[in-house]
């Protein structure tokens, strides 16, 4: 929710997603790709009158070749006067809009991926201890 002293404005509702997100693993490394449609319904009351107004947020690209501040969002009003609520949402909704958008991607890049790459015999981290046993020449590998 945003607000100043003409009144305040709050994202009502999610009505339409449209769109991918996927990770993939080449060569250790993650690789992104997500393409998002994303249409939002806010609404808004006036403090002085009490008046209520809705209108809309677009997101029609959240995709990984832009960052998020260079993302298009465009914000629309249902008919009728309220233009200082629009003006909120467009100057101050848009700044919370971006921040979930960067918490989405935050959680893409982190939660989603876990345990998408795995550890090479080559490149053990630190989840992997090795332990050499020196007994017949073997070694043996250790989960931790």
């Amino acid at each position: 929710a945003v607000g100043n002293e003409a009144g305040s404005c709050e994202i009502s509702d999610l009505k339409q997603v449209e769109g991918e997100a996927s990770c993939n693993s080449r060569k250790g490394k993650l690789i992104f790709f997500y393409d998002w449609n994303i249409t939002l319904s806010w609404t808004g009351t006036m403090k002085e009158s009490g008046e209520k107004h809705e209108g809309s947020v677009e997101i029609p690209n959240l995709s990984e070749e832009n960052e998020v501040d260079d993302t298009e969002i465009s914000v629309s009003k249902k008919k009728g006067d309220g233009e200082v609520l629009k003006e909120l949402m467009r100057t101050e909704g848009t700044s919370k809009v971006r921040e979930a958008l960067r918490d989405y991607l935050k959680v893409l890049k982190t939660e989603f991926t876990l345990g998408m790459i795995l550890p090479t015999k080559t490149s053990a981290g630190p989840e992997l201890a090795v332990k050499k046993k020196l007994s017949e020449n073997n070694v043996q590998v250790c989960w931790l």
